[in-house]
């Protein structure tokens, strides 16, 4: 099972009334973002206005501080969740609780007081026994950002380690040559350990602020961007950022409502005219009048490869 929490989905309350949860999102993705709403002759029931049946629904499962919303699939897996009334703890409403698929495979969750994922256990159709089990750490209370993220621990159930995953973060705003590239609690660098310490991968990222101070990720350095840096002499901690530009295997630009305008993508473009850096922009329009229908668009973004080739989407309001 992954040990990535981005891929850990978890429910959000839309809308309450004197029943509890009337209507619950459940984002899967940036554009995948799910929305149920409680049927008016099952209460324990939440369906979605595209649904098709008995699968892509979200079911109430026991009751009071035990209550769980289970997920079920099309294929017929199956995501456990948290309960989102009042009687459940706080910490634990809308939290991932684990999963299984139509085998019967399936992935435990143990949670903190404060819903962040303590321990996730994958065990194997008919088995009572973990075959892997996956350990979080979080930066303590004194941290200068408490409750990040900070170590993933992958070991067999015997407690062998095979993996370790740390992450560090910007303590603090800091600075080259006048430049923010990161504010106290964003994620600075992951690096993959094996079971013996060995160094498997490392990332590093960078950031730039909008006009309110908040970050944007700018500059993401892989593995192999970092050995890059190393054999040319520079720095990852000290360089500019027009130093680090060629090496970094991804860089993003953004408009005035912080939408992606440029995205720089290593491997990606000519290797003698622009180092092998593929730049691809994005535009983005809103259209006014001509309805607010289904069949009635409102945004269209225009993707601009490397190529000179476009991409045109539009979406409905």
């Amino acid at each position: 099972c992954s040990s990535d929490l981005s891929a850990t989905p978890k429910l959000v309350l839309r809308q309450s009334d004197f029943l509890g949860p009337r209507s619950i999102a459940l984002p899967f993705n940036g554009t995948d973002v799910r929305t149920f709403e409680r049927s008016a002759s099952d209460c324990s029931l939440y369906v979605r206005s595209v649904s098709s049946g008995a699968t892509d629904v979200l079911r109430l499962v026991g009751s009071g501080a035990s209550a769980e919303l289970h997920y079920k699939g099309a294929d017929g897996s199956t995501i456990r969740f948290g309960g989102m009334g009042t009687a459940v703890a706080a910490g634990r409403r809308g939290q991932y609780l684990g999963e299984s698929d139509a085998a019967g495979n399936r992935v435990e969750a143990s949670l903190n007081a404060n819903g962040s994922i303590a321990v996730r256990r994958g065990v194997q159709a008919g088995s009572a026994t973990a075959d892997e089990v996956q350990c979080f750490s979080y930066t303590g209370a004194t941290a200068t950002s408490a409750g990040r993220l900070s170590e993933i621990r992958v070991e067999r159930a015997d407690g062998t380690l095979l993996r370790r995953t740390e992450l560090s973060h910007y303590t603090t705003t800091t600075s080259l040559g006048g430049v923010v590239i990161g504010r106290a609690g964003d994620l600075r660098e992951v690096v993959v350990r094996d079971g013996a310490g060995g160094v498997l991968e490392r990332n590093a990222f960078r950031y730039s602020t909008d006009s309110r101070g908040r970050s944007l990720l700018a500059y993401v350095l892989d593995d192999d961007s970092l050995r890059r840096l190393a054999a040319a002499g520079i720095d990852p901690n000290t360089a500019s950022n027009s130093q680090l530009a060629p090496y970094a295997k991804d860089f993003f630009a953004y408009d005035g409502q912080n939408r992606v305008s440029r995205h720089d993508q290593r491997g990606a473009g000519c290797t003698t005219c622009t180092g092998g850096i593929g730049t691809t922009t994005f535009g983005y329009f809103t259209r006014t009048g001509g309805g607010t229908g289904f069949n009635s668009w409102r945004y269209r973004t225009t993707e601009t490869g490397p190529d000179g080739n476009q991409t045109i989407r539009y979406t409905n309001g």
